[in-house]
C-alpha cells in the first residue's frame, strides 16, 4: 500500500531545500558522510481496510449432517418460529442380565418305624382262629411312637434372597407304607387301616393324595378314613404337594442356606380285621416306612435384595465440537441440559421395584467431574429425564423428572475447555422388596437407550471465545512507520441475545501477536444496532518509553460472548456481530532515506 503523499509533501520540500543549500557549499568539503535519513511525524494515517462481518453462524459452520450439533426449530409454523443449536448425542444401553440361581433339595432320609397292635383278650393269638373275626384294633402310637424327624436343607441359595415366605416347587412326594405281618392276607381276608391321623411337614401347599381324606391346614394333619391292604400285605398313602408356606421359618441365614425341620408320621390309626382261618401273631407289629422325595424350588414369594452389575454406556464423545466451543478459555454453562434414559425392569411384572444411581462424568484434559442422580424403576419400563435443578423445560411427556444439582455445568471446568468425553453409567442398581412368585432362573435383562440433549441456551457465567484475523495490510511504506498508536472506529451491530466484547491485537507478518500495552475491551450489549465504538492500541511501554509497533500487518479480533442474564436464550444461526464503516488509523513517525 502507499502512504498518503499529502502527508509526506512537507518532508519532500524540506529535502529540496537541503539540496539547494549544498550548491553554495565549497566543493572542497567531503559530503559523502552526510546523513540523508529523514523522519516525519505521522498522525492518523488511514489504512484502507474492509473488515468482514463477524457472524456466529459462519464461525460454527455446522453442516446439516453434523453428528453432534443439530439445528432445532422451535414454534414451527408460527410467528415465533426460531432455529436454535442443540448438542445431541445418544445410543443404546447394553443389556445386563437379571438371574437367580436354582435351589434344589435332596431326598429326605427318614427312619422306619415299628409299632405294635393292641390285641384285646377276647381274640386268641398264636393259634388258628376257629371263627371269623371282624374287629377294629388300635395301633399303639402312644408317646409319639409313629413320628419321625425330617429336614429340608436348602443350600447355596442365591445371595440376593433374604426370605422365602412361600415357595412353589416341583412335586414333593410323600409315601407312607404300612406293612402287616406275612400270612395275614389269605383267602378272602380283608384288612385295612382306618381312622388315620397323619402329621405332615408344616406348610405344605397344593396337596393331593391317592385316597379320600381331609387336610387340616392349621395343624398340618391329614385325616384318612380307610386305606386297604393289598395282597402283598401293604397299604400305601401317597401324598403330593407343589410348595411350602414358610412364613417366619423362611428367613435365610448369612451362609445363604435354610434348614426346615419338623416331624412326620402317624399320630393315631386303627387296623380293621375282617378275617378267618389265620393265625394272629403275638406280638402283632406294623412296619411303617416314610419316604419324602427331593424337589427343586421353581419360584418364591418373599424378600429380595438383588444388586445388579453396573450398566456402562458408551461414552459421549465431544471431540467433534466446533472449534469456537472447544477453546481452552471457553466456559459453557448450559441452561437446560437433559439426559433421557429409557430402562426396562426385567422383574417389574413380579411387583419388584428397582433403584439406582445415574452417574454422569465429564472428562476434561486435567480432571473429571461427576454428577449423580438417584432414580427408581417401577413397572416393566421406566422413562427417566435427568435435568438441572429447577429446569427440565424440554422434557417430553411420559418421563419422570429427576433433578441433579449442578448438571448445567456439565460442559465446564473453569478454564479447561470442554470435556473430551462424557461417561454415563448406572450404578447401585438394586431390586429390593417383596416379590410374588419370582422364578429362580434367568429373568431377562435390563436394557434401554439414552439421549443427551443440550440446547445452546447459555446460562449465567458462560464465556465463549473465538477469534478472526484480518491481514495483508503491510507494505514497504507502512514498514517505515514507527507506529506508537493504532486507533479503530466502527459502527457495531449485534443481534446476539447475550452480551459480548471485542479485543483487538496487532499481528505481524508472521501472524503472531505484537506485544502492546493491554488494550481495553469494546463492550457490546445484546441486540445493539449501529453503536459507535472506538479503541486505541498503544505500543508497549518499556522503562516509561513507548516502544514502536513494527512489522504491522493486520489485526486479530477476539470476540468474547458472555451471559450474565438469568433468562438465557438459545443460540442459533444467523446471529452476528457486525462492524461497519470501519476506519483504522495509525500514528507515529515515518522514516525514509532520500
Amino acid at each position: 500500500m502507499q502512504i498518503n503523499r499529502l502527508t509526506l509533501a512537507k518532508g519532500i520540500l524540506s529535502m529540496a531545500a537541503i539540496s539547494m543549500m549544498t550548491g553554495c557549499v565549497d566543493d572542497k568539503y567531503d559530503l559523502s558522510d552526510l546523513d540523508t535519513t529523514s523522519q516525519f511525524t505521522v498522525k492518523d494515517l488511514t489504512i484502507p481496510v474492509e473488515l468482514k462481518t463477524i457472524k456466529l453462524d459462519n464461525i460454527i459452520d455446522i453442516a446439516d449432517d453434523d453428528p453432534t450439533i443439530k439445528k432445532d426449530t422451535l414454534n414451527k409454523g408460527t410467528s415465533q418460529e426460531k432455529v436454535i443449536y442443540s448438542i445431541e448425542k445418544g445410543g443404546s444401553i447394553e443389556p445386563t442380565e437379571f438371574s437367580l440361581g436354582s435351589v434344589n433339595v435332596d431326598q429326605v432320609p427318614i427312619d422306619s418305624v415299628k409299632v405294635n397292635v393292641n390285641i384285646p383278650a377276647d381274640i386268641p393269638s398264636g393259634i388258628t382262629l376257629p371263627i371269623p373275626i371282624n374287629k377294629s384294633l388300635d395301633l399303639n402310637l402312644a408317646n409319639n411312637a409313629g413320628l419321625q424327624k425330617y429336614e429340608f436343607n436348602l443350600n447355596k441359595i442365591d445371595k440376593a434372597l433374604e426370605s422365602l415366605d412361600n415357595i412353589e416347587t416341583s412335586p414333593i412326594t410323600i409315601d407312607v407304607e404300612l406293612s402287616i405281618p406275612d400270612g395275614l392276607m389269605i383267602g378272602n381276608n380283608e384288612i385295612s387301616f382306618t381312622d388315620i391321623s397323619l402329621k405332615l411337614p408344616k406348610g405344605l401347599m397344593g396337596l393331593t393324595y391317592n385316597v379320600d381324606g381331609n387336610y387340616d391346614t392349621e395343624n398340618d394333619i391329614l385325616k384318612i378314613s380307610n386305606i386297604p391292604v393289598d395282597n402283598n400285605g401293604k397299604a400305601h398313602l401317597i401324598i403330593s404337594a407343589n410348595g411350602l408356606s414358610l412364613g417366619e421359618r423362611g428367613v435365610i441365614g448369612t451362609d445363604h442356606s435354610l434348614n426346615i425341620n419338623g416331624e412326620i408320621g402317624l399320630e393315631s390309626a386303627k387296623i380293621q380285621l375282617n378275617v378267618s382261618q389265620i393265625v394272629i401273631p403275638n406280638p402283632f407289629n406294623i412296619d411303617i416306612k416314610y419316604s419324602v422325595s427331593g424337589f427343586s424350588v421353581k419360584n418364591f414369594s418373599g424378600k429380595i435384595n438383588y444388586d445388579m452389575d453396573d450398566i456402562n454406556i458408551n461414552p459421549i464423545s465431544l471431540n467433534d465440537l466446533p472449534d469456537f466451543l472447544d477453546s481452552p478459555e471457553t466456559n459453557i454453562i448450559i441452561d437446560d441440559p437433559v439426559i433421557l434414559v429409557s430402562l426396562t425392569n426385567p422383574v417389574g411384572e413380579y411387583g419388584l421395584t428397582g433403584s439406582g444411581t445415574l452417574n454422569i462424568k465429564s472428562n476434561f484434559e486435567k480432571e473429571s467431574i461427576t454428577y449423580s442422580g438417584s432414580f427408581t424403576l417401577s413397572g416393566n419400563e421406566s422413562k427417566l429425564a435427568f435435568c438441572a435443578k429447577d429446569k427440565g423445560n424440554s422434557i417430553p411427556d411420559g418421563y419422570t423428572k429427576i433433578e441433579i444439582e449442578g448438571l448445567n455445568r456439565i460442559l465446564t471446568s473453569g478454564n479447561n475447555g470442554l470435556p473430551k468425553t462424557i461417561d454415563v453409567s448406572v450404578s447401585n442398581l438394586i431390586f429390593k422388596g417383596n416379590v410374588n412368585k419370582l422364578p429362580l432362573t434367568d429373568l431377562g435383562v435390563a436394557k434401554g437407550d439414552y439421549s443427551f440433549s443440550a440446547p445452546l441456551a447459555l446460562g449465567n457465567e458462560t464465556r465463549i471465545i473465538y477469534n478472526t484475523t484480518e491481514t495483508g495490510w503491510g507494505s514497504d511504506d507502512l514498514d517505515k512507520v514507527n507506529i506508537y498508536l493504532i486507533h479503530l472506529d466502527a459502527l457495531c451491530t449485534s443481534n446476539l441475545p447475550v452480551n459480548a466484547s471485542i479485543k483487538i491485537f496487532p499481528i505481524d507478518k508472521n501472524g503472531k501477536d505484537i506485544e502492546v500495552e493491554e488494550n481495553k475491551e469494546l463492550k457490546i450489549t445484546a441486540n445493539t444496532a449501529g453503536e459507535q465504538i472506538g479503541l486505541n492500541i498503544q505500543g508497549k511501554k518499556v522503562n516509561g518509553k513507548i516502544s514502536p509497533i513494527k512489522d504491522f500487518d493486520g489485526i486479530r479480533i477476539e470476540a468474547t460472548v458472555t451471559q450474565t442474564s438469568n433468562n438465557p436464550e438459545a443460540l442459533g444461526p444467523n446471529l452476528e456481530i457486525m462492524l461497519s464503516k470501519v476506519r483504522v488509523t495509525v500514528s507515529g513517525d515515518y522514516t525514509t532515506d532520500f
